[in-house]
């Protein structure tokens, strides 16, 4: 068919592409198990999905769980986070089925600061019974006096030895 400018027209009718729909059902997977589950609206809610869905879950809260989905980035494999900043903006072009990644994410332990000169300070010892009290007392590794070591201080022997030295 010939266009009214005089060029030719690769169809008579306008190329439609299929209505966009949104998803109304997604995949979770975890440890290699698989479920299928309501799109959530909000990531709070996508979050009690999995804990639903998978029992495993269970011990852990809900800041400690995230989603990752697979995509190609200029042809390499590579998993994206879907955290809660984004699940608004994310969760309606899920497609139909699409599987989401249930990570979860160690809890981080805070680093703990030394203060100038504590390093040196050995920790607080409080016996838990008044017997433990009575026998530190008691002990003799714990008395004042101190008898003499029966071996010689290596000082000792180094003189020694260097005196036998002059002697040759």
């Amino acid at each position: 068919m010939e266009h009214p400018s005089g060029t030719a027209s690769l169809s008579s009718s306008p190329v439609s592409s299929p209505p966009q729909t949104h998803a109304t059902v997604i995949t979770y997977r975890y440890n290699d198990q698989l479920a299928y589950v309501p799109v959530a609206s909000h990531y709070d809610d996508a979050v009690q999905f999995a804990h639903k869905s998978f029992p495993d879950l269970a011990d852990y809260d809900s800041a400690s769980i995230t989603f990752t989905l697979s995509v190609k980035v200029q042809g390499v494999k590579s998993s994206v986070m879907v955290g809660s900043l984004v699940w608004d903006q994310v969760s309606p072009s899920f497609v139909q089925y699409e599987i989401l990644n249930v990570v979860v994410v160690p809890p981080r332990i805070p680093r703990l600061s030394v203060t100038k000169g504590s390093e040196d300070v050995p920790p607080p010892y409080f016996p838990e019974k008044s017997e433990d009290v009575a026998f530190l007392r008691s002990s003799p590794s714990h008395s004042r006096s101190r008898a003499a070591s029966p071996t010689p201080s290596a000082s000792s022997l180094l003189r020694k030895a260097a005196g036998w030295f002059e002697r040759i």
